[in-house]
């Protein structure tokens, strides 16, 4: 398809591309209203001792639900947060370092955009919500250990979402 780009409405608000005066859905100047309020909590949580029971009964659960989350997506946002654990390894320190909790806060942003393109219908949504994944971030502050014990969290995630048949 080609675009009249001499055309008087060209990028008129309103307008959209090539003056069809139609707007693609929830972009940018879209006319489609407000979205419903998102019901993942951000309220910070402490990850309890048993999260890798925890993490095992979420999974085998979107398994049996048939969840269409992929594997690839599970280590997209894994690897935010592998980033970061293996820059704390070596550190003892009980705080982690202010640049590995500007990190630790930009995967969260990471994690909610995720949730959010992925439509409150999606797969990817609905594993964030149930795993509590902003709740936990929020939890953490900038305590080392409480980090060391969520990214655990995300490895057991990863690991049970394959154990029970996880797609590529």
């Amino acid at each position: 398809m080609a675009y009249n780009y001499n055309s008087n409405n060209f990028n008129r608000p309103g307008q959209g591309y090539g003056g069809s005066g139609q707007n693609r859905s929830g972009g940018y100047g879209s006319n489609a209203g407000p979205r419903a309020a998102s019901s993942i909590s951000t309220a910070p949580k402490v990850l309890p001792a048993d999260y890798v029971d925890q993490a095992q009964k979420l999974m085998e659960r979107l398994s049996q639900s048939g969840s269409r989350l992929t594997t690839s997506k599970l280590r997209s946002i894994l690897s935010l947060i592998s980033d970061i654990y293996n820059r704390e390894m070596p550190n003892h320190a009980s705080a982690m370092s202010p640049d590995d909790c500007s990190r630790l806060q930009m995967a969260k942003v990471r994690i909610a955009y995720e949730a959010g393109r992925d439509g409150t219908n999606g797969p990817v949504y609905a594993f964030i919500k149930d795993a509590d994944l902003l709740s936990y971030i929020a939890g953490v502050g900038s305590s080392r250990a409480k980090f060391m014990d969520f990214a655990r969290y995300m490895e057991a995630l990863v690991a049970y979402h394959r154990f029970y048949g996880g797609k590529d």
